[in-house]
């Protein structure tokens, strides 16, 4: 029965440094309920923030060496179509917004936008588990949603970490960078209307941003001295990469 309560006990001693993985890879896999025995190094306290990750999860007791976690929400197609979208704007808006902060040079002022990963991956975690337990609502699209969820969260990453070093490295963002940063954006904004119109223009456009994109990051890194510089230009062409792989996974499904 797809909908009775699935269990799963997690040893949090045994797993070590992996149990944030093991506690995310039950909750993809769709466990209803997950028990985590804790003692020694692994508290509870511990836990805390990776649970406020999960969506729907919250925890419902806690014992001396152990605390369960349980989805109290269910899910629906409805809500998936939601989550689904909104990771999307979540991430546009973080390209968007960050590249208003840099032109104003407002480096000291990324964290509220660095913090914003958490909940992309809050949004996509939530998409994975629904696609895992219940696939997507049109059935032969399932593996290609989960694969664009994939690249979601895995962008939103890309993001935070790019953010973070430039705000810890007090990186000096040229306007090269800052033109590149804004087409790797715009690559962003073309693949989320192309995952709600999948049209073949929009997929034809999309290639031509890439390449323009890569062409214009090999010209940049071939002349950029600065090593905080060229850990920039890195992150964005990683950035492209990845992006682009969302207009890729949904080739098959255009109109």
């Amino acid at each position: 029965n797809p909908h009775s309560i699935d269990k799963k006990t997690i040893d949090a001693n045994a797993l070590g440094e992996l149990i944030n993985r093991g506690v995310l890879s039950a909750y993809h896999h769709g466990h209803d309920e997950i028990k985590l025995v804790c003692g020694g190094d692994s508290k509870i306290e511990n836990f805390r923030e990776l649970v406020s990750e999960l969506l729907g999860f919250e925890i419902i007791e806690e014992g001396n060496n152990f605390c369960t976690i349980k989805d109290i929400s269910g899910s629906s197609d409805k809500e998936f179509d939601n989550l689904y979208r909104r990771s999307f704007l979540l991430i546009k808006n973080m390209t968007e917004e960050s590249l208003e902060f840099l032109k104003a040079n407002k480096i000291s002022e990324l964290e509220p936008l660095i913090q914003r990963d958490k909940e992309v991956n809050k949004f996509t975690n939530t998409c994975l588990r629904h696609l895992n337990k219940r696939g997507y609502k049109e059935f032969t699209k399932t593996q290609m949603i989960f694969s664009v969820v994939q690249r979601l969260e895995e962008i939103g990453d890309d993001y935070k970490e790019m953010l973070n070093t430039i705000k810890a490295e007090g990186v000096d963002v040229n306007n090269v960078i800052l033109r590149i940063y804004g087409q790797v954006g715009d690559l962003f904004a073309k693949c989320y209307e192309l995952s709600f119109k999948p049209k073949l223009d929009n997929a034809k456009e999309i290639a031509q941003i890439y390449n323009s994109n890569k062409f214009e990051l090999g010209e940049a890194l071939s002349k950029v001295q600065d090593p905080k510089q060229i850990k920039v230009l890195f992150y964005l062409n990683s950035l492209n990469n990845k992006i682009v792989k969302i207009q890729g996974a949904q080739l098959g499904f255009l109109e």
